[in-house]
């Protein structure tokens, strides 16, 4: 599932504006300033570290951003949360379609991406049904940490295959 559309199934946005009385512009300004910060740094830091760690890192931190999303309740740390999940948002995914970009021959590049694409956002109505669902059952926190620990799983799984010795740069 796209951690976009997890950070708004189950409730980021909607609890900085609703519960912890920010305007549209706020909530905004947040999900801006992380994936603009993100967008900057993943070529420095992936040219530093190469793509497996910089790739394993961001969606560790995602995950970890994102469990702790549904228990905080102070504008600050959910905006420092929130601006911390979507730039690392931006950074994995950044790496991920340029690497994609490197080692696709050319003639096929445009047909790999739309596999891609469709094969990545297909669960999601799935998702979106399951979290909503899960949200109104048991709370957002426990929703937020349950998805938030998938990430930093999907993150450690990573450690373990060739992706963490990557340093592919383009």
């Amino acid at each position: 599932m796209d951690p976009e559309v997890l950070a708004a199934l189950i409730g980021v946005p909607a609890s900085l504006k609703h519960d912890l009385g920010q305007d549209d512009g706020t909530v905004m300004a947040v999900g801006a300033l992380g994936t603009i910060t993100g967008a900057l740094l993943v070529a420095l830091v992936r040219r530093r570290l190469g793509f497996g760690v910089t790739w394993t890192g961001a969606v560790a931190v995602c995950g970890l951003s994102f469990a702790g999303l549904g228990w905080a309740g102070d504008v600050p740390v959910v905006a420092a949360l929130s601006a911390a999940f979507l730039a690392c948002v931006a950074m994995a995914g950044t790496c991920s379609m340029s690497l994609r970009q490197e080692v696709t021959p050319e003639p096929l590049l445009g047909r790999v991406t739309s596999a891609f694409w469709t094969l990545h956002y297909s669960a999601a109505p799935i998702g979106a049904a399951v979290l909503t669902w899960a949200a109104e059952r048991h709370g957002t926190a426990p929703v937020g940490l349950v998805a938030g620990g998938c990430c930093v799983l999907i993150a450690v799984v990573a450690l373990f295959t060739p992706v963490r010795r990557s340093d592919r740069r383009p």
